[in-house]
């Protein structure tokens, strides 16, 4: 009884997402969903429960054998070069989500981010879509990833939701 009020538990902050948890007789559970509702929920999850003291050691459960300090240099770097730094928590948003996307692309090329055309268009007008294809660029230099225009939109829409600590000026 308390295994099933787990599960169920589960099941019912996962549709939150969107993401359906199946139990699969003699097998365990199956995840039914999207890549970007999966790693919408894994983001979720891990910036939720995770106190920032252990937000490497959360991620890495997920990302086993990723090299974490490669991902936040990807983002330093850029944010360094372009002028700018995230607040904490936009920065931990975007962290984790490079983490699953480097991740992904590397055990599974095939686990693709779909974004319509005009999505993508419409995304690519701003500069934060820049910002995001330069930390993907160095992630792809530092992982040897193949990136699409998708993921890029897809690290973008966080980017353009971020807060951003004010050096100064606007």
């Amino acid at each position: 009884p308390t295994a099933f009020k787990v599960i169920s538990d589960c099941k019912d902050w996962l549709k939150l997402f969107n993401v359906e948890l199946n139990v699969v007789r003699n097998k365990g559970f199956e995840l039914v969903c999207t890549e970007p509702q999966y790693r919408i929920a894994v983001k979720h999850f891990i910036l939720r429960f995770t106190h920032q003291e252990s937000l490497d050691e959360t991620i890495s459960y997920f990302t086993p054998s990723l090299d974490l300090k490669k991902v936040k240099k990807c983002i330093i770097d850029t944010e360094s070069e372009w002028g700018f730094e995230f607040a904490e928590e936009s920065f931990n948003e975007i962290y984790v989500y490079l983490a699953l996307s480097i991740y992904r692309r590397q055990i599974d090329s095939s686990q693709e981010i779909l974004l319509s055309d005009e999505e993508l268009r419409m995304l690519q007008t701003y500069n934060e879509y820049s910002f995001a294809e330069a930390i993907l660029k160095k992630a792809v230099e530092k992982f040897s990833i193949p990136i699409t225009q998708a993921e890029i939109g897809f690290i973008s829409i966080p980017i353009l939701c971020s807060k951003m600590i004010d050096p100064g000026y606007n």
